[in-house]
């Protein structure tokens, strides 16, 4: 059963009445979410737990992560609710999916209250996970709780720095026939039919013509659907959407210029230079123009106005400059 609207927006306005009266009309308070939540998990209110509980809310359900609300509220430091939970019985030695248990959120949230109301509630430290907490009250920055932990456990916790976040990987760049070559069979096997709508680079284009992610837009006439790929460091992702009849479809044929390294050197040379001299890269994309027929679009972008103030359009066919627009 979904969650109620009513029961929803009771809990959000934070308005027990309301509460208690869309329960009496029925309202499931033990109804979930998409993400597997009760509205339980949604109240930031201490008088909205109690009517939920007494409405029947079960404390200890669990989202489709394995928390529980008592591990979020207490993640995020909300005394009040914290203690409601508490109060209403709320398992404090629960252990989630990940093996987390209550005092870790506590910690995490950096409220001493919270944690104090756990541990008194009954809240233990399980032998293997005693590293645990006390590495997670040496990271927490606080001196507080690393006393009040520290009297838990037995030792003085001296403070010490999280662990540096791994490096991001470095990004991989592809130039527009890759992008293309890509999708293009992941678009036939969506719908034999299919033709190319659209091909546009969607970060920083450089010289070479390469750009970490590229979207490749695909439209079936048969279908009237558009299959969107996604080129997002060398991998591919799909999402399909619906959409009005198309015709400006391009022509992919032989003579179709897909060499984004060589479209580039073109743009540059009609003037595209005066802003990659400076490091602007260009936003870039294939379509088809009623008019002009199949053409590479090279917008450049003032970097103090944020406005394109030069447009360069390709022929993708002859690789002429059909248009240079200074604004």
């Amino acid at each position: 059963m979904l969650i109620s609207p009513a029961l929803r927006k009771a809990v959000d306005a934070k308005d027990v009445a309301a509460i208690k009266a869309a329960v009496a009309a029925g309202a499931d308070v033990n109804a979930k979410d998409e993400y597997g939540q009760t509205v339980l998990f949604s109240a930031v209110d201490a008088d909205v737990v109690r009517a939920l509980v007494a409405a029947g809310a079960k404390v200890d359900a669990v989202n489709q992560y394995g928390m529980n609300a008592l591990a979020a509220s207490a993640a995020t430091g909300n005394v009040g609710v914290v203690k409601a939970l508490i109060e209403a019985k709320a398992n404090v030695n629960f252990v989630d999916e990940r093996g987390t248990i209550m005092l870790e959120n506590a910690i995490a949230g950096k409220n001493v209250e919270i944690i104090k109301m756990m541990l008194a509630a009954g809240a233990k430290i399980p032998p293997k996970k005693k590293q645990d907490i006390i590495d997670e009250a040496a990271m927490s920055g606080s001196d507080e709780v690393r006393a009040l932990i520290g009297g838990v456990v037995g030792k003085k916790i001296a403070a010490k720095e999280p662990p540096a976040p791994p490096p991001a990987p470095e990004a991989k760049r592809v130039d527009a026939k890759f992008a293309y070559d890509t999708a293009k069979p992941i678009a036939h096997k969506w719908h034999s039919d299919a033709r190319l709508f659209a091909l546009t680079s969607l970060d920083d284009f450089g010289s070479d013509g390469e750009a970490a992610q590229w979207m490749v837009d695909f439209y079936s006439p048969s279908a009237k659907k558009m299959e969107r790929v996604m080129i997002a460091n060398g991998d591919s992702s799909t999402s399909e959407m619906s959409s009005p009849e198309l015709h400006d479809l391009v022509e992919t044929t032989a003579s179709l210029i897909i060499d984004s390294k060589k479209l580039n050197d073109i743009a540059d040379a009609a003037g595209g230079s005066a802003y990659t001299s400076r490091n602007v890269h260009p936003s870039v994309a294939l379509i088809h123009n009623p008019i002009a027929g199949d053409s590479w679009y090279f917008n450049y972008t003032d970097p103090e106005t944020q406005r394109v103030t030069l447009t360069i359009v390709v022929n993708a066919h002859s690789g002429k400059v059909t248009l240079k627009d200074g604004k």
